[in-house]
């Protein structure tokens, strides 16, 4: 659909194309699109158990989905981050600039029903960046792009670079809290 997941799958182009002009970090960047989630998360799971490197050197795991409708639980320029409370690295990036808040949607379980959590399983920081509002479009052929609100979306992916940045160029390894690991 349009917002599940064609907004996420912008959003890492977008960051992709944004990074790749600019001055190569410090950090290695790795651009992933998962499939399957729905039906057992077999692509973030193909992906953390086959990763091109030691799993120990990957700092965070970033996904995006469903970007492209503000969600009226929270601010109007603010995204909520699955499992805000379980790590550092949300509080980090709002202190660098993000706009995030905690997921306004505990009882939803979003934090291990995407496909972060096949990374967050096996001990890699892994979070989702969402705006999702619980609309009724959800996983129906509705969800088409008439329904996309482009000028959040915009906002959204903007709000995020300069933070993302400073991950890319940081000595900063995020960590568990205790007793969140999941």
């Amino acid at each position: 659909g349009a917002d599940d997941d064609a907004s996420g799958t912008v959003a890492v182009m977008e960051l992709a194309r944004v990074l790749a002009a600019g001055k190569r970090p410090k950090r290695t960047v790795y651009f992933v699109c998962y499939g399957s989630e729905e039906a057992g998360g077999y692509g973030s799971g193909h992906f953390v158990n086959n990763l091109p490197f030691p799993k120990e050197k990957l700092i965070a795991n970033l996904q995006w989905e469903m970007i492209g409708r503000p969600d009226a639980k929270v601010g109007a320029d603010e995204l909520w981050l699955t499992g805000y409370e379980r790590s550092s690295l949300g509080p980090e990036l709002v202190r660098r600039g993000a706009k995030l808040v905690a997921d306004p949607h505990p009882s939803e379980n979003f934090f291990q029903r995407s496909d972060n959590y096949a990374l967050a399983r096996q001990g890699i920081i892994a979070h989702t960046v969402s705006s999702f509002g619980l609309h009724t479009d959800y996983h129906r052929a509705s969800d088409e792009l008439r329904t996309i609100d482009f000028l959040h979306m915009t906002k959204s992916i903007n709000s995020m670079i300069k933070p993302i940045v400073w991950l890319l160029n940081s000595d900063f390894k995020p960590q568990w809290v205790d007793g969140k690991r999941p």
